[in-house]
């Protein structure tokens, strides 16, 4: 790697400008946009509210199968802002501090000065960062800590510096209640100062080989613990790990005080602080993680699709990103002060795309974005060692590769692009103002649907899903959520329509039939229209008959007269109304 020089005032200069031009610019755009949610993004941040009102009320974390920091992070908004679906929105744009410090800092390890600036605008360029932050992602934060943990493992030069070693267990443990991922794009890497602690000599491998034993000792009393954790805490499997990282710990503090410091005591300190900070989340949440991780492995996506699509993803991560990841890739091997670094940032790719086609998780764009990070660092980060290319390659993307900065610079929109970033929407096009106003009638919805649930303690409406409509309940739960009152959605698709309706209320999506065997006991009370999202119906179920042939009382606040005929009387709304 590059010999260390002092940081210059046009580097730190550099670094805010291009924080202060992401950010402003993401934040024209989710301001001016008044589109739907991306895909998932509501069942995030309806998770993040209901820890702040768990947290407000002063009630503990509970179980979940997703990681807390993201929620933690928009909790503190919260308590400034108050809570909103914007400030949940803005609240992931401070992950965009340590993502872009530690992409000019990798990229100055691997090739200077020059090196950072290189990665520092690709990464700012990056338009999948960009795209996420218009909704909210838990990869957003993953993405910020691998950038971060890749620069501090660098930074350390194998755990043979104290202070960036120490410091990388802390931001382990961050990226891992970020989302358990993290591990796999930073995981090779992480074997990088194991092997440095295996070659330093025996007289260190017996502390190497204890915090070895320590982590497979922890991953087996996390196995061993879901039961207890599916009933509370396992306060005694968590207990037997606390004792055993606090031995490795001591150990490690001891032969630091008498031997000084060594990649096998970094390994210690480092792996157990980053269980201090994790560790009580995982086992907390033992339970609830087993039952998701058998959910969704195969799901049904062919591992070759899934591979390609992910590929995919990852070429457009920057202008050219191919043609820059193959050369620099190659470039980077046949450099030996690098070829270390350059070894586990493949390692990470490869690991994250090989994990995700073979458990055959649905490929989405949003679980390679950390990925994008050793993609850029092994594209751009070497060029600095050679002067006038940095320069010219420099000012190629700043005039070409910020084309890309992200959804909203760019035209090449498609039907459902909001829902679901595609790898179309990379176009070639400057966009000189936002796409219109288009989306479901969420908000009038969900206000329809709390006034007829007032004055109840139902909690639970049903949606049907029928060809022609799309549905997100997260951003219709999200909106219930927002204005005071848990809803839950028991979504029936279209194979399961011929189940029985048990809720009083009913929200089907797209053209209602003729015919269906629901249909008879339900009346219409509204109906809405969005582009690209179908018909909205809402219906009431009606009250049994009275003797007289006249329908009896109906709960709720609805004031509806006759039975309306489905498909009648729709009021149209303009576009995301």
């Amino acid at each position: 790697m590059q010999e260390r020089h002092p940081v210059r005032p046009w580097e730190i200069g550099l670094v805010l400008v291009v924080l202060t031009v992401v950010a402003g610019l993401a934040a024209f755009w989710v301001l001016l946009d008044g589109g739907p949610l991306l895909e998932h993004s509501g069942r995030s941040i309806q998770d993040s509210l209901l820890l702040w009102k768990r947290l407000q009320g002063g009630l503990g974390f509970e179980a979940d199968d997703y990681p807390p920091l993201a929620s933690l992070v928009s909790c503190a908004f919260y308590g400034l802002f108050g809570p909103s679906r914007l400030v949940a929105v803005f609240s992931q744009f401070l992950f965009l501090i340590p993502y872009l410090v530690g992409c000019w800092w990798i990229g100055r390890e691997l090739g200077g000065r020059g090196g950072g600036a290189l990665t520092l605008l690709a990464a700012g360029g990056n338009p999948w960062m960009s795209s996420h932050l218009h909704g909210y992602y838990l990869e957003i934060g993953t993405t910020a800590l691998v950038a971060l943990a890749f620069a501090l493992l660098l930074a350390s030069r194998g755990g043979r510096q104290a202070g960036p070693t120490l410091a990388l267990g802390v931001v382990a443990g961050l990226g891992m209640l970020s989302k358990w991922s993290w591990l796999l794009f930073v995981g090779p890497g992480l074997l990088w100062p194991v092997g440095v602690a295996w070659k330093a000599g025996a007289r260190i491998r017996p502390l190497l080989g204890g915090s070895l034993a320590c982590l497979a000792f922890t991953l087996l009393m996390l196995l061993a613990s879901a039961e207890e954790a599916s009933r509370g805490f396992p306060w005694f499997p968590f207990g037997l790990c606390l004792l055993a990282w606090l031995l490795v710990g001591a150990l490690g503090a001891r032969a630091w005080r008498r031997d000084g410091w060594n990649p096998a005591v970094g390994t210690a300190l480092a792996w157990g602080l980053a269980f201090a900070v994790c560790g009580w989340w995982y086992f907390l949440s033992a339970w609830e993680l087993q039952t998701k991780a058998s959910g969704d492995a195969g799901q049904g996506v062919a591992a070759w699709f899934s591979l390609t699509r992910l590929v995919a993803t990852l070429a457009t991560s920057t202008w050219g990103a191919p043609l820059w990841f193959a050369l620099g890739s190659l470039a980077a091997v046949r450099m030996r002060d690098i070829r270390v670094p350059t070894l586990a940032a493949l390692g990470g790719i490869a690991l994250c795309l090989g994990f995700y086609a073979a458990w055959q998780v649905p490929p989405g764009a949003r679980y390679a974005l950390p990925a994008t990070v050793l993609v850029l660092a092994l594209s751009f980060g070497w060029w600095g060692r050679f002067r006038k290319p940095a320069l010219l390659l420099g000012a190629l993307l700043v005039g070409v590769g910020w084309l890309q900065i992200g959804s909203w610079t760019l035209a090449a929109e498609g039907p459902g692009s909001h829902a679901s970033p595609d790898l179309t929407r990379i176009g070639r096009m400057v966009r000189i103002a936002p796409p219109p106003r288009s989306g479901p009638p969420v908000e009038p919805t969900a206000l329809r649907l709390l006034g007829e649930l007032e004055g109840t303690d139902e909690r639970e409406i049903t949606a049907i899903l029928l060809p022609g409509g799309r549905l997100d309940p997260d951003v219709l739960i999200l909106e219930s959520i927002l204005r005071g009152r848990e809803l839950d959605i028991r979504h029936i698709l279209p194979t399961d329509s011929a189940r029985p309706v048990r809720t009083s209320l009913l929200l089907v999506v797209g053209e209602i039939p003729e015919q269906a065997p629901w249909l008879e006991d339900f009346r219409l009370l509204e109906s809405w229209e969005a582009p690209d999202w179908g018909a909205w119906s809402l219906l009431r179920k009606r009250a049994p008959s009275n003797p007289d042939g006249s329908e009896g009382g109906v709960s709720g606040t609805s004031q509806e007269g006759p039975r309306a005929r489905p498909g009648a009387d729709r009021s149209r709304l303009p576009a995301g109304e």
